[in-house]
């Protein structure tokens, strides 16, 4: 699954710590986390007719690939969706009704479409909230920055 990072709020802006792959996990963690935080919020504020959930698009075959050689491009084509595929799971998501049917708030899907479940870290409530605040605080700063 794509939420697999682990997300240290104290280091997440160490540029001594900083490692591509890391920063990838983390941001797809966050994106889960945001999600449920997201939903939790607008529900307790008794808003129910807005949907929020996130997924995972899988592997897609787009044009950068292109730019490989043809064996590269060959196995791509094996094992990535099309884009026409990998657009399949955020219009279902977006679009079908039996997100409102199943009134299912903050949860996650993967291709093509399937309802699943992230791994421990994408259901902690708690560090959802922190990451909330913490983007929050983070936003604020960069406000006061800029209106000064």
């Amino acid at each position: 699954m794509g939420q697999g990072g682990r997300l240290d709020l104290d280091k997440i802006n160490n540029p001594n710590s900083y490692s591509a792959w890391t920063a990838y996990g983390q941001s797809k963690l966050g994106n889960v986390l945001f999600t449920r935080e997201l939903s939790r919020r607008l529900l307790a504020r008794g808003i129910q007719n807005v949907h929020v959930n996130a997924l995972h698009p899988g592997g897609v075959f787009t044009g950068p690939l292109e730019e490989y050689n043809f064996i590269v491009r060959f196995l791509a084509k094996l094992v990535l969706y099309s884009a026409d595929d990998g657009a399949k799971t955020q219009l279902y998501v977006a679009t079908h009704e039996d997100i409102v049917t199943n009134n299912w708030h903050g949860r996650y899907f993967l291709p093509i479409p399937k309802l699943s479940e992230t791994n421990a870290l994408g259901q902690d409530m708690d560090l959802a909230s922190r990451l909330w605040d913490f983007s929050l605080e983070f936003i604020n700063k960069i406000i006061q920055d800029y209106s000064s």
